[in-house]
Formats: C-alpha cells, sequence, structure tokens
C-alpha cells in the first residue's frame, strides 16, 4: 500500500512540475523523429542559425530531456491533437527556437567557446605540427610535401596570389582544385585543394591542412579566418606555419580544445644568412641588379620608377597590391629572368624590381637586396612606423635559396640613412609573444544574435525596418566580448560598413543581408558601393543582376591605342581605370558563387577580369 501513495504522489508531482509521462514520451518520441528526418534536421538547424546539424540535434537532445519545457506549457495540447508526425514537428520546432533562444543563445553570441562552432573538428582526433622559422627557412616546403603526398588535403594562403602559385605547384604533382572568394577552378576529381584561409573548406574531413602564415591569427582585421581554420579544419593532420612568437598562443588554443597533446613544434632555420648593409643615401645610382625598392603606394613606386628610368641601364618591374595576381606574375617573371641574364652575362641592364609590402608573402622572386624607400606607411587612419613583424617579414624576402645569386646573404638596407636605426633595431630585435586570435561572428551567430534582441524586445527585424539592422549590427560590435584568449575583429572598416551602404534596400531578406555584408572590398570609394547597392536592388527583387561596367570597359580598350601611342598622363588613368573595373568585375564573381540564381553573368564577369589584366599588363609595358 505504501509503493501504490508513493507511486500516485510521484505522478502527480510529475504531472503538475513536467507534464505527464504520456505527454513527456511525445515530446521525445517527436524529437526522435526529427532526428530521424534529413528535411526536419536541415530544418531544425536552419531555425536556430547553427553552423551544423550534429550541434542542432544535441541541442535537441538538451531540449526533449529539459524538465522545464513541460512545465505549465499551454503547447502540450496541441502536440497530442496534431493528426501526424508532420502536425506535430511542425509544434515542437517553435517551441525549441524559443527554448534556444533563451537558453543557449546568450552564451553562444558572446563568442567565449568559438570551438564548439566546428563539431566535425571536435569529433576527430587531430595531430598537429607547427613549422616555425624566418622567412626563407623551407617551413612551408616541408609541410607542402606532407601535403603532395597526402591522399587528400587544403592548403590555406594568406594571399589570393599564394594560393594561385601554389596551386600550380600541387597541381603539377596531383589534381588540385583552386578555391578563392571570387574565383574556382576544379581539377577534376581532385581530393586536394589550395585557397586563401576565407575559404578554408570545414565541412569534409581530409588527411592533412596546411594553414601559412599562422601568426596572422592576431591580425586586427582578418585574424578571425586562421582561428577559423585553427579551430574549424577537419583534418587528421594539420601543418602550422608561421613565426615563432605564435608559439604560445597555438598552445593555448590548443589546450582550450584538449589537443595540446598532439602538437608538436618543429624548428627551422633561414637557408640563406641575412645581413644589414650600409644605407644608400639617397643615391639612386648605387641600386644594383636584383634589387627590390619597397614604397608603400601606388603613387611612389610609379614616381620610383619614372626616377629609376632616368638613370642609366636600369630596368624597374613593378608589383602593387591591388594588381591581379596575373600581372604580378608576368612582372615578377620578367624580373627574375632579367637578374638571371645579368649574373649569367646575357644583359648589361639592371633589372629591380619596386614594390609595395605585397611582397612580404607570395611569388617566388630571385631578390638580392631589399631597400625600404620609407619606414613609415599609412595605416587607414595616420601615417605609422612599419611594426617590427612587417620589417622582418619584407627584409626576409632578400636571398632566396635555390636560385643564382651574386651575393652569398641576402641583404636589407634603406635608402634614406635617417631611416637605417629603425632597419638595425627591428633587425636585432626579438618580436614579443602573440597574446589573443581574433574572432569574427559566423554569418549563423550575426542571425541569432539579431533574434536574440527580437525576443529580449519584443520588435523583429523586417524589410521594412532594416534601419534596426544596421543598429543591431553596431550593438553586436560594441557589446561582444570574447576572452582572455580571443578578441572581436574590427567590424568598423568590413561588416559594419557594407551594412550602413545597404540600409536603403529594403527588400534584401536578413540571411541575405547578412552575407552581402561579407563580400570583401579591395575599394571602398562611393562608386564601389553604388554598384553594390544596385547590385543588392537587383537581387532583393528576384531579377538577373546585370554587371553594368561592360560597355565602360569596352570604351577603356579602345582608348588603349592613345595609351600606346606613348601618351603618358592617359596611360595612368585608363590603368587606373581598368584597375577599379578589374575590383568590380572580382566583386560580381564573388557574389556569383554564392547567389548563382540571380548574380547570372559569372562567365561575363570573368572573361572580362581575364582581359582586364591582360590589358593592364599591356599598359605596364608602355609607362
Amino acid at each position: 500500500m505504501r509503493r501504490i501513495q508513493v507511486a500516485l504522489l510521484t505522478k502527480l508531482w510529475q504531472r503538475r512540475n513536467c507534464g505527464s509521462f504520456n505527454e513527456r514520451a511525445l515530446v521525445q518520441r517527436t524529437c526522435e523523429h526529427i532526428y530521424c528526418s534529413s528535411s526536419a534536421r536541415e530544418q531544425l538547424r536552419q531555425l536556430i542559425h547553427e553552423s551544423s546539424v550534429e550541434n542542432a540535434l544535441r541541442h535537441l537532445g538538451e531540449f526533449s530531456n529539459d524538465v522545464s519545457v513541460l512545465k505549465g506549457s499551454a503547447w502540450l495540447g496541441q502536440l497530442s491533437k496534431a493528426p501526424d508526425v508532420v502536425g506535430r514537428i511542425a509544434v515542437i520546432l517553435p517551441q525549441f527556437e524559443k527554448w534556444y533562444v533563451a537558453r543557449k543563445a546568450p552564451e553562444k553570441v558572446t563568442m567565449h567557446e568559438p570551438w564548439d562552432w566546428y563539431p566535425k573538428a571536435r569529433f576527430m582526433r587531430r595531430r598537429f605540427v607547427f613549422h616555425y622559422g624566418p622567412t626563407n627557412s623551407g617551413k612551408t616546403h616541408a609541410a607542402l610535401e606532407t601535403l603532395v603526398k597526402a591522399k587528400s588535403g587544403v592548403y590555406c594562403a594568406p594571399l589570393k596570389a599564394l594560393a594561385a602559385q601554389v596551386w600550380k605547384r600541387i597541381d603539377a604533382s596531383v589534381p588540385c582544385d583552386l578555391l578563392i572568394g571570387d574565383e574556382r577552378r576544379f581539377g577534376g576529381g581532385a581530393e586536394h585543394v589550395s585557397c586563401t584561409v576565407e575559404m578554408t573548406p570545414i565541412d569534409y574531413q581530409i588527411d592533412v591542412g596546411v594553414i601559412d602564415e599562422v601568426q596572422m591569427i592576431a591580425d586586427r582585421d582578418r585574424g578571425w579566418a586562421w582561428t577559423r581554420a585553427l579551430l574549424g579544419l577537419p583534418a587528421r593532420e594539420i601543418h602550422l606555419c608561421g613565426e615563432e612568437r605564435a608559439i604560445p598562443l597555438i598552445r593555448k588554443v590548443l589546450y582550450k580544445t584538449r589537443e595540446l597533446q598532439r602538437l608538436e613544434v618543429v624548428p627551422h632555420k633561414r637557408l640563406v644568412p641575412l645581413e644589414v648593409s650600409p644605407s644608400l643615401d639617397g643615391d639612386l645610382r648605387r641600386i644594383e641588379n636584383g634589387d627590390t625598392l619597397v614604397c608603400f603606394s601606388r603613387r611612389t613606386i610609379f614616381d620610383m620608377k619614372k626616377k629609376l628610368e632616368n638613370v642609366s641601364g636600369m630596368a624597374p618591374h613593378c608589383i602593387y597590391g591591388s594588381m591581379p595576381f596575373s600581372v604580378r606574375e608576368a612582372q615578377a617573371d620578367a624580373f627574375n629572368n632579367g637578374t638571371r641574364d645579368v649574373i649569367e652575362g646575357k644583359s648589361g641592364k639592371k633589372h629591380v624590381l619596386i614594390s609595395t609590402d605585397a611582397i612580404a608573402y607570395g611569388l617566388n622572386m630571385s631578390i638580392e637586396r631589399i631597400i625600404f624607400t620609407s619606414m613609415r606607411k599609412f595605416d587607414g587612419k595616420q601615417m605609422v612606423t612599419l611594426p617590427q613583424a612587417t620589417i622582418l617579414q619584407v627584409a626576409g624576402r632578400a636571398g632566396r635559396f635555390g636560385v643564382l645569386r651574386s651575393h652569398k646573404f641576402g641583404r636589407c638596407t634603406t635608402l634614406d640613412s635617417n631611416d637605417f636605426a629603425v632597419l638595425r633595431e627591428a633587425v636585432n630585435s626579438r618580436l614579443p609573444s602573440l597574446q589573443k586570435a581574433g574572432l569574427l561572428p559566423t554569418a549563423e551567430v550575426l542571425e541569432l544574435y539579431i533574434r536574440l534582441r527580437e525576443a529580449e524586445e519584443g520588435s523583429r527585424v523586417t524589410e521594412n525596418n532594416l534601419a534596426s539592422f544596421y543598429q543591431r549590427m553596431r550593438e553586436f560590435s560594441e557589446c561582444c566580448q570574447a576572452s582572455d584568449l580571443f578578441f572581436p575583429c574590427d567590424l568598423s572598416r568590413s561588416l559594419l560598413q557594407v551594412a550602413k551602404e545597404l540600409e536603403a534596400v529594403t527588400d534584401l531578406s536578413l540571411s541575405d543581408r547578412i552575407l552581402f555584408c561579407y563580400v570583401p572590398l579591395n575599394d571602398r570609394g562611393k562608386e564601389t558601393y553604388d554598384l553594390l547597392r544596385a547590385f543588392a536592388y537587383d537581387h532583393a527583387a528576384g531579377r538577373q543582376v546585370v554587371l553594368r561596367i561592360d560597355e565602360e570597359f569596352e570604351r577603356l580598350v579602345k582608348q588603349c591605342d592613345l595609351v600606346f601611342s606613348g601618351d603618358t598622363r592617359r596611360a595612368h588613368q585608363v590603368l587606373t581605370r581598368m584597375e577599379h573595373l578589374y575590383r568590380a568585375a572580382e566583386m560580381y564573381c564573388w557574389l556569383a558563387w554564392r547567389f548563382g540564381k540571380t548574380f547570372v553573368h559569372l562567365e561575363t564577369a570573368t572573361a572580362l577580369k581575364e582581359r582586364a589584366a591582360l590589358k593592364m599588363e599591356e599598359i605596364l609595358q608602355h609607362l
């Protein structure tokens, strides 16, 4: 009798506090149906803006076992009256969303534990090899050899130019795909990928991954991409290549992911010694074959080119950041071949490269000596002294191993003797260790944050209320607290700026609007934003998005005859416009790979890019 009384009291307590056994069983059975249905699983993932189905299902399991879910829940009656499984799922999903927003969203949007964003990597036993050393120490070469021998692999590059260069190298041995923001090249059944680090694929398991220049994980603008690759790349073996100063930070991150015990650290020494040589004291006649003059703006590059052309026996070549990779490659080849011809006695001209700090990463060049024309540059806000890390990275490009050289050492110096002390101190000082890794919210985290704020305030970001979208973005950038291990990357120069420019496009859906905000813009002038806004208007209306720049491009092509006839002033004008149109076509291609139904002119935009690059190469030959 006593047992019966206890059982009845227990049942009454459960019915009062967490629903009847039948109701709880019905909730759990419905959750099991969601688990077994691929379409329901995907619907569940999208509902809570999760990056993976696995994470969404894990939260669903917590929901089904949470007794508070059944406490005083009027929706349980709707669940029991639903005619079939589809009806019960339709009742459960909104309740699950409310539970998730209340219980899980606040913690996720703080970005305290970003490793949980990548369940595929968390479920793997990953091994790490950190190759550290200075520039020209062969650390990336060692990692790439392992990558090529693997059955499948991914190379993550800091720049598009380097991704393309390594793609060619890998593809010469095994089929390899190229994956960069605005371009894809597929090798046909390839199991290897070369990509920019922002494009790191995290959805498929691979054997070997290589993350290059991993010290950029602390970069204020792009560090998030290295953090994402480090935390999310589902590879059995990951090779990290970078500077020694990144080791303590990498150890801390891997300790948090419980992978530190599987980290191996491999030192690499510079293959060709680097020395600081005397300043040129402003005398351009002391420039030698194989020298590279480092400038920090496109304008100063062409000014220096003009000066060198007035010095007898000089053959200058130019490389700068906004230059298409194919044009950079052509200029680098001309410099390398010319330098070698002089050493072999086939040419009497001194071949000299004039470049921005874009040479710090990427193209292989036969540089004998790096000459800094200045030790200050514009950082986007003001003129600042070059960071020590940049000085070392650029200076280290001198003295490439394995190529014909006139000197046994790589050398670096300054054009102006007043800058020499800064260079010498930078080369002789040790870089401090990195402290934090950069983070940027994923599209899912941003959307979740907006939904959380809606739930708190009872307002929704709709097509007719998009001023609040920009405001939400500003709120997020101001309040997001990473942790003592991570910092939020600067949103003001990327996502926030694009969000503000797209406020007028009221018909753009929230998910599409967020994705538009991630478009990489190398040109942030009014003309670029006007074009992006026009693209967004067409896309939001469901119209085919036209390229809008092809007519101007054809007019510029016709003007090239004037350029080739010796009109230098006009040549610079045409080159500047060609570069702008090239970047506009890049923007279109980036969007076309993500919104293929409306951005239908991908082939036209790609062809325009290729033609523009060829014309730029021709114009440079006449400048």
